[in-house]
């Protein structure tokens, strides 16, 4: 991933910013958790949606504006100190599969790879500035013998050691079971496109693996996933969500 490139001379520093706050005042405005964190973060999102023989991953990147700085000088082909929209898709299409290296996905202790099927940018507007989005879609083969309980651990090793917002969801499609599981079944963040007025009390989240066992049909006993309550924690900071107050998700099949 490009994050040690060389920084550009200053003229060229100077002529990108200035072309990305023009371009970002015409953007829809779209504060997330780059504004509440520092605009030094890079806040990541996990979206695993499991159906009967696919397992979907939506992953969001959301760099502050000193990181996104960077990734827009890599993504600048042309030299000029503007990157266009074909620049940064083409960017990421590079990107994405460097991407897929650093997530594991494990199905009954088999090592299962990743693809990248579809990616976007977006440059929303944040408090003082800026910040680079993108949505990469990917998706990989599960066990066809769905009626088998299977074992999946996933863990997002993307950006190690670099402070942000980590969070990650997991969505069972209708008819399939999902327990014994430590994840989240729902979005504190709206996939990092809500902001949050404040920060839970214990910090950022910092979710960087899950482990679930899923089945098609009834669930056996054992724990399912969580849902949040992003609700609460869009108030004030002494109302912030707290874990021990977070209700079960129960995914009862259907079919």
């Amino acid at each position: 991933m490009p994050l040690n490139i060389r920084p550009p001379r200053r003229g060229r520093w100077t002529a990108l910013l200035m072309s990305l706050l023009s371009i970002a005042s015409f953007a829809a405005h779209a504060d997330t958790v780059a504004s509440l964190l520092g605009n030094f973060t890079i806040n990541q999102y996990c979206g695993l949606k499991i159906s009967g023989d696919a397992l979907a991953l939506h992953y969001v990147v959301v760099y502050g504006q000193l990181p996104a700085l960077r990734e827009l000088h890599a993504a600048d082909a042309g030299g000029n100190g503007v990157t266009s929209q074909t620049e940064r898709d083409d960017y990421l299409g590079r990107l994405a599969p460097t991407m897929a290296d650093q997530f594991t996905l494990t199905i009954d202790g088999a090592v299962v790879p990743l693809h990248a099927t579809r990616w976007s940018s977006t440059l929303p507007t944040e408090q003082g500035g800026f910040s680079l989005r993108v949505d990469v879609d990917f998706a990989a083969r599960l066990p066809a013998r769905v009626k088998t309980r299977h074992s999946l651990q996933f863990a997002n090793d993307n950006y190690a050691g670099r402070l942000g917002w980590h969070e990650i969801v997991v969505e069972p499609s209708s008819g399939i079971a999902v327990f014994d599981t430590n994840a989240f079944g729902s979005s504190m963040t709206g996939a990092l496109s809500e902001a949050l007025q404040s920060l839970p009390e214990a910090g950022p989240l910092d979710e960087r693996a899950v482990h679930l066992n899923y089945v098609q049909g009834s669930a056996p006993p054992g724990p399912s996933c969580w849902r949040r309550d992003r609700r609460r924690a869009c108030r004030s900071k002494r109302r912030v969500v707290r874990r021990t107050r977070q209700s079960r998700i129960c995914p009862t099949a259907h079919g």
